[in-house]
């Protein structure tokens, strides 16, 4: 009866210990990154839907660089050249595609439960990228920025409802 005691004890021991392991898993924390750019320096030609200078150029394979040791899930860019090639040396250096987005037809709730826990780099354009990140936000933190600026870098995290942002200058 004994032996019955101590192996019932031990049983329910293990079966509590797993129990509390299966209720830590379900509460995990996750945290959600957005990295969230203008396109690089372009040209004036065409005025609708010009490329990149070669400054940009080189911004964007800077831009691979700096997500050398970072890793991403995904890559957003919207359908223009500018912002496509500006994300194209980092999609290539993370073997991933670049997912089109549009910048005024965006449900941001929905991008924002599609994108949970995962940490992505956005590109868009110097009208639409802080708009980004104040939706991703959810407070007006940050004013357009000027046609002449491109080394704009704004980084928001999510854990667990908490949101960090900053915005930082990448040369």
């Amino acid at each position: 009866m004994k032996k019955l005691i101590i192996l019932l004890s031990i049983f329910t021991t293990f079966s509590c210990l797993k129990a509390q392991n299966n209720n830590e898993d379900d509460k995990k924390i996750t945290t959600t990154t957005y990295y969230i750019v203008r396109h690089a320096e372009k040209d004036n030609k065409p005025a609708n839907n010009p490329k990149l200078l070669p400054e940009g150029k080189l911004r964007a394979l800077n831009y691979a660089k700096y997500f050398k040791n970072i890793e991403l899930d995904a890559i957003y860019s919207t359908d223009f050249t500018r912002t496509k090639n500006t994300a194209l040396p980092t999609a290539k250096s993370k073997n991933l595609k670049t997912i089109i987005y549009n910048a005024f037809e965006i449900d941001y709730n929905k991008f924002k439960d599609e994108t949970k826990g995962k940490t992505i780099f956005i590109v868009g354009h110097s009208n639409t990228i802080s708009d980004f990140a104040n939706n991703i936000i959810g407070t007006k933190e940050y004013n357009e920025i000027d046609e002449t600026v491109y080394n704009n870098m704004y980084i928001v995290s999510i854990t667990d409802k908490k949101i960090n942002h900053q915005l930082k200058t990448i040369d």
